[in-house]
């Protein structure tokens, strides 16, 4: 199964590193964080859907109960 990517939100702090140029260890490191925290925060959000709202996305229960599972670092 892919991942459940639809939550666009263009004042995520990983968004805005994104549009940066990586210079060195630390913002490449303050960029991994970001979208670890982008990736909890997607899966929160899908979590507190409702079944009819899971329906209309085109996903079901049980594919949000196995993206909960991942780490967050996953994708």
């Amino acid at each position: 199964m892919s991942s459940i990517h639809f939550l666009y939100r263009p004042d995520s702090p990983s968004n805005a590193l994104l549009r940066e140029k990586p210079h060195g260890l630390l913002h490449r490191s303050a960029l991994t964080v970001c979208r670890w925290f982008d990736h909890l925060s997607q899966r929160m959000s899908l979590r507190d859907l409702d079944d009819y709202l899971l329906q209309d996305i085109g996903k079901t229960r049980e594919q949000v109960e196995a993206e909960l599972r991942k780490p967050f670092w996953k994708a």
